[in-house]
């Protein structure tokens, strides 16, 4: 499959939001003919919490054991497990336990992981993918992970990954509902593109229908072209309180963003 950049919604956790998001993807995919430049990318939440059967009261969180079975509702695009890990010095075991439920990964229900620690170690990523070796990496830079470093510091740090890694998400909200600053960080885009142009970069923070067109038309005029992925997590849900999680999965919010940014990156309206 010829790798590409992607939109992205991630957060679904029951059957009936996959196939709503499915459903969206492909009419949105579909109308505005997204194929040539841009696939649907699906994230379900997983983490060594979930891993290991505890409770939550995150409701962006399915059940691990449920997790092959929503990817079976969905039949294309990129299909990521986006996995935060309490106890990264055993990252692999964790990846590889979690891949192998379910058959998710011989099945090839998914074969991509976005990470969400600050800079998980090395050893662990080189360590699963001498089993799982068709494993797709992102690579999420979210605030813990930038922290104070300069643009030229984060990018070495993410050249040191090597081709361990394929997509990097700059998403300095991680999912907590902060909104995308496009001036602090372009410069971290920038800096990544000249020491590792064959990375596919992307950007994440409360993206929404209401303001992904803008937030996009940012981008561009920024750094000139259209070459870039988004996700959007807590955008497209209607909140229930200010406890991280505490939140629904909406069907508009949803529909608007998907129908927005379909609208944006379309090849057939630049």
């Amino acid at each position: 499959m010829v790798e590409r950049n992607y939109i992205g919604v991630t957060g679904a956790a029951t059957i009936d939001e996959i196939d709503h998001l499915s459903y969206s993807f492909n009419k949105f995919s579909r109308i505005y003919h997204l194929g040539i430049y841009h696939k649907p990318m699906i994230g379900i939440l997983a983490s060594t919490k979930t891993l290991l059967g505890e409770q939550t009261q995150n409701r962006r969180y399915p059940k691990v054991e449920e997790i092959p079975l929503l990817f079976r509702q969905v039949n294309y695009g990129f299909k990521v497990v986006h996995f935060n890990s309490r106890e990264p010095s055993t990252l692999s075991k964790q990846l590889i336990s979690l891949f192998k439920t379910g058959d998710l990964y011989n099945e090839n229900l998914s074969r991509a992981v976005q990470l969400n620690n600050a800079w998980p170690p090395l050893d662990q990523i080189i360590e699963t993918q001498k089993q799982l070796p068709d494993l797709k990496v992102v690579l999420q830079l979210n605030s813990q992970a930038m922290g104070k470093r300069s643009s030229g510091e984060i990018a070495q740090k993410v050249a040191g990954y090597g081709d361990m890694i394929h997509h990097v998400l700059i998403d300095p909200s991680g999912g907590r509902g902060k909104e995308l600053e496009v001036g602090k960080v372009v410069p971290v885009y920038e800096a990544i593109k000249h020491r590792r142009p064959d990375l596919f970069l992307g950007f994440a923070g409360k993206l929404s229908g209401e303001n992904v067109w803008s937030k996009c038309h940012e981008l561009v005029s920024r750094i000139g072209h259209y070459k870039f992925s988004i996700d959007a997590e807590s955008g497209v849900r209607d909140k229930l309180s200010e406890d991280y999680g505490n939140d629904l999965y909406s069907r508009d919010k949803v529909e608007r963003y998907l129908e927005q940014a379909a609208r944006f990156f379309s090849p057939d309206l630049r």
